[in-house]
């Protein structure tokens, strides 16, 4: 009773030992494996074993006649599942008869039956439902439709190739396997693009800003036009000052006027520098950079301070007599240095004399740099 164990367990050793040598033999291999199996079927009948383990005995010849066939015919994985059994019951039977010589040898050989010829197709090794002549995995279980090999997973997103209508491009299940569809290729989703059929930035949620004023064409009622997000989207009408978002500055229709060589702004400006603090407030301007110049007339360094005390001056009004907040202003004063029109001429001279106001940042956001292609037009 203790015996049995033992002979499954070298029948185990025995089928890892050949699965082991055989994975992925050709024919060639397999033949010589066969040949093995056959000196060691001689030895065994030589040594008694038609006695001492008959039925052994018996299913090694049988099998690995089957296996011979099976070569012959060029089924090689049906002939090396052939090979493995007939090696399995010959070392049982070899075991035997070296374990128990006495019982084997010294009497009337006794010729063994016949052990029926198995048919492989009725053999399931692997034990899915697909027989052996089926089965192109006989090692692992699968379904019949995939001849009897588990699913893959080419694009290794998670999701079976039985079930995945996009096999070479990883997706997601609540899509069959595809990527999640992004109309316009911005980057955004559909599910998340308020314009899936134009492509835009995420800051807009996938939608454009054509006129480039931050206020994306949904919601810009003036698409083409820049104008000013607090009114939505369209330009804002002042008399004596415009917006120029292409080249990020608030243009002024006529000059800030100062008594000469003072800072004092004369009052016939007030109404320019109003349309002024009109248009900082209806864009949203957080920053932004009032420039002093002057002509070249004078002591450099005096120009120098004039043209600081001028750009002070105008920052100073504009945050008292129109509440706007002094953090959102640089004054800078540039003297003589930076000249529009030419200086030895009386209206040149009265270009020169200006201030400027350039936009550095709209609602928290800075402005896009002109390239120096377009700075120097």
């Amino acid at each position: 009773m203790m015996k049995k164990p033992k002979r499954v367990l070298l029948a185990g050793l025995a089928a890892l030992a050949l699965a082991a040598g055989c994975a992925a033999r050709g024919g060639g291999e397999l033949r010589a494996q066969a040949d093995v199996v056959r000196e060691k079927t001689a030895m065994a009948r030589s040594n008694g074993a038609e006695k001492c383990a008959p039925r052994e005995l018996a299913h090694a010849e049988a099998y690995l006649k089957a296996a011979e066939e099976d070569l012959f015919e060029g089924q090689f994985v049906r002939a090396d599942g052939n090979l493995l059994t007939a090696a399995t019951n010959v070392d049982l039977a070899l075991d035997i008869t070296k374990r128990h010589p006495d019982r084997c040898k010294d009497v009337e050989i006794i010729i063994a039956k016949r052990a029926p010829k198995i048919d492989p197709c009725s053999l399931d090794d692997d034990k899915d439902g697909v027989n052996n002549c089926e089965d192109t995995c006989l090692s692992e279980k699968g379904p019949r439709e995939n001849k009897g090999c588990p699913w893959g997973d080419k694009d290794g997103d998670g999701i079976l190739d039985n079930e995945d209508e996009c096999k070479e491009l990883k997706g997601v299940r609540e899509f069959k396997g595809c990527p999640p569809p992004d109309q316009d290729k911005d980057g955004i989703l559909d599910a998340d693009d308020r314009c899936p059929q134009q492509p835009g930035p995420a800051e807009y949620k996938g939608c454009p800003d054509t006129d480039g004023d931050t206020v994306p064409d949904p919601d810009d009622k003036c698409p083409s036009v820049a104008g000013a997000v607090s009114n939505h989207g369209c330009p804002v009408e002042v008399k004596k000052a415009q917006m120029n978002l292409a080249e990020n500055r608030i243009e002024i229709k006529e000059q800030v006027q100062f008594d000469t060589g003072k800072a004092t702004i004369r009052k016939a400006s007030n109404a320019l520098l109003s349309d002024v603090a009109t248009l900082i407030k209806t864009y949203k301007i957080t920053r932004i950079r009032v420039e002093g110049h002057t002509d070249d007339r004078g002591n450099d360094d005096m120009n120098m301070k004039l043209s600081q005390a001028r750009a002070e001056s105008v920052v100073k009004f504009l945050v008292i007599n129109h509440k706007i907040d002094p953090s959102i202003f640089d004054a800078q004063g540039f003297g003589e240095s930076s000249p529009i029109a030419s200086n030895r001429t009386d209206s040149g001279r009265q270009q020169n004399r200006r201030v400027e106001f350039h936009v550095l940042e709209i609602d928290g956001k800075p402005v896009k740099k002109k390239a120096p292609a377009e700075q120097a037009e």
